[in-house]
């Protein structure tokens, strides 16, 4: 510690100007950091913006569309394109961001967890894309054409309101009772006589929800070379995968559930042969749809859908003049499309077994009571997400989701098989 006794006035006073010079310096240079600091921050906020700005720019057509989730795919009505359409109806409207989940959201809710590619493959595996067939060489007209997928909304066939929320698990019960019977009524005339006691019994069908996921890695040097439309149709491809997959998982538990009713066909045969009447094929396939119908209706069922691929649902256009008496119970819509066999709606979905090459055992026919036959549940839509790979100078984009489908009331289910 300093003598300031023995110091001169002059001494003192050039102690304390250095004391305050430092100190000026010290507080100006925190000044300056705490300013380096601020713009740091301003520029990695900047840079967030437009990362999210060039999402929000891809989609601009499909962000001014408002839909809501709906658990039973209504039809759209708006305008546009309907592959955005079905990509903004199941991420809600919303395009998520890597940065949304380590900035100012829930940590512990990110998805992505990229491990560094190889050195000698700077992709990830199975993501390397050609694009020379769209590098520009003549003039593009603007269509761009996708490859066509299979999606005829069978979730509408699930039995509504399993979804579960977040913290709920990943198992789906539904509880049941079976019916009283009317046998359990006790009838008597005599004075003081007792109810006998009856019973039933209570039990539990279970849906359980998995993950799934799909990926894209876009590279920019690709963008640079054929355009932002490479970009933009790619993701649209993510977005209509998802309805082939839902009705799949929907379809496949129909399909090889053991069915309460059933009925076999002696042959597979679409083959159009002889008359109305003498259509062996086409008689035996209504003969069959026809007891099904009737065995779950006579359970107490109300079976309301069948399943079955277009050259199945072929058979039964052809009914000739006069047509047989069955043939009111046939029903076409004004394109000619099988609309429905007796009373009961007709989906044609391509991935049921064609009776053309089909086999022993297969379900040509699949009837439902769709209010018990098969659940469908989402934790979570599927969601698009990304995450820039700045060593790799491309983007990675994922959807996820949380969703399972299972057969529940196997008695609300009948198949028509070929024997």
């Amino acid at each position: 510690m300093s003598d300031y006794e023995d110091m001169s006035f002059e001494e003192l006073q050039k102690l304390k100007e250095e004391r305050l010079k430092n100190k000026l310096i010290a507080e100006l240079k925190a000044e300056d950091e705490a300013k380096i600091q601020v713009q740091k921050e301003a520029e990695l906020n900047t840079i967030r913006e437009q990362v999210k700005e060039e999402l929000k720019n891809e989609y601009a057509e499909a962000a001014s569309i408002k839909i809501t989730p709906d658990q039973n795919l209504a039809k759209q009505t708006s305008k546009g394109n309907k592959y955005v359409d079905f990509l903004q109806r199941y991420t809600g409207g919303n395009i998520k961001t890597y940065e949304q989940y380590i900035n100012g959201g829930n940590g512990d809710l990110a998805v992505f967890n990229f491990d560094s590619p190889a050195d000698d493959d700077p992709s990830d595996t199975d993501c390397n894309v050609d694009v020379s067939s769209w590098s520009p060489a003549d003039v593009y007209v603007n269509a761009i054409w996708h490859t066509m997928f299979e999606s005829v909304n069978l979730l509408k066939l699930a039995v509504p309101g399993l979804d579960v929320k977040a913290g709920d698990g990943m198992s789906v019960q539904i509880r049941a009772i079976d019916r009283s019977d009317k046998s359990d009524i006790t009838t008597t005339a005599t004075p003081c006589d007792c109810i006998s006691c009856t019973s039933t019994t209570f039990q539990t069908y279970t849906l359980t929800i998995s993950q799934h996921g799909i990926s894209r890695e876009i590279c920019d040097y690709d963008i640079w070379d054929v355009g932002e439309r490479y970009r933009t149709e790619y993701l649209k491809d993510l977005g209509q995968v998802w309805g082939e997959f839902f009705d799949w998982q929907v379809y496949n538990e129909l399909n090889t559930a053991t069915p309460g009713y059933s009925c076999s066909l002696a042959t597979a045969d679409p083959a159009w042969s002889g008359s109305c009447c003498t259509d062996a094929f086409l008689v035996d396939a209504y003969n069959c749809i026809d007891s099904v119908i009737t065995q779950m209706r006579a359970n107490y069922y109300k079976p309301d859908y069948m399943i079955m691929h277009p050259r199945m649902a072929a058979v039964f256009r052809r009914m000739q003049t006069p047509a047989p008496i069955f043939g009111h119970a046939v029903v076409l819509d004004k394109n000619g499309a099988l609309k429905s066999i007796l009373g009961v709606e007709v989906i044609e979905y391509n991935a049921a077994p064609d009776p053309t090459t089909s086999s022993s055992g297969e379900e040509l026919v699949v009837i439902i009571d769709s209010r018990r036959a098969v659940g469908a549940a989402f934790g979570k839509r599927p969601t698009l997400e990304s995450d820039r790979n700045i060593d790799c100078n491309s983007t990675t984009y994922a959807m996820w989701c949380f969703f399972g489908a299972a057969e529940l009331d196997t008695d609300a289910i009948g198949h028509v098989q070929v024997s």
